[in-house]
């Protein structure tokens, strides 16, 4: 009911400008993914010609659905800024301090919202500054209601590359293939040369959340692995 009347004030703006609509969302599967379908199908009528939808989403669009699209879209690969982005982004933020600088730079991984995390009251103490760790593993992990599979996550973070194997030795065998293709479709997981692995940041930041909470069972399960 609302979509046509979105279009009809999208072409009453664009009659004076471009337009650039922006998306920033979670999981573009849920709906967003079919109602951007339904817009470039003109389900609700015609946007207007002088438009550029952007879209950010931990899931990428599903390829097979944009086939049509292909000529017209650009995907890019968000990551971390480097260490001189950072630098430079603390800069701006009034924020001079060396030590300040390094270690947001060790805690954060260079990742965005966490710099924004660990941006200090006091610039000038680098003894200050909180671990995000826990805030990273709830980003992470924060659309995993299971806490088997949150548990999961976490422990396999400690070993640098896995597969099935790897995941049977921390779990029990009969569990151990359901667990190992649900890890492979997290957003954070990529195929490597001799199994899988994190991402590096998110492998980071979960080790430091596993020791942090218990140093003792972590040294543990490296014995294991």
């Amino acid at each position: 009911a609302l979509t046509p009347i979105f279009l009809d004030d999208l072409y009453e703006i664009s009659k004076n400008t471009a337009l650039v609509l922006f998306f920033d969302v979670k999981d573009t599967s849920i709906f967003l993914d079919d109602w951007l379908w339904s817009l470039l199908e003109e389900d609700y009528g015609s946007l207007p010609f002088n438009s550029i939808l952007v879209v950010a989403a931990r899931e990428a669009l599903r390829e097979n659905s944009w086939m049509d699209y292909g000529d017209a879209i650009s995907w890019y690969q968000l990551e971390p800024f480097s260490k001189d982005e950072t630098r430079q982004y603390l800069s701006h933020r009034g924020i001079t301090n060396p030590k300040v600088i390094e270690t947001i730079i060790y805690l954060s991984g260079c990742l965005p919202i966490l710099i924004n995390t660990l941006l200090p009251k006091n610039t000038e103490n680098p003894d200050r500054l909180v671990d995000p760790s826990s805030t990273a593993v709830k980003y992470f992990l924060d659309q995993v209601d299971d806490r088997r599979n949150r548990e999961v996550a976490l422990t396999v973070s400690l070993s640098r590359l896995f597969n099935r194997e790897i995941i049977e030795i921390l779990y029990q065998k009969e569990s151990a293939n359901e667990l190992f293709e649900w890890l492979k479709s997290m957003p954070f997981v990529e195929e490597a040369p001799h199994g899988w692995s994190y991402h590096d940041v998110v492998r980071s930041q979960m080790m430091r959340q596993q020791y942090r909470l218990s140093p003792n069972a972590s040294i543990d399960l490296h014995k294991k692995l």
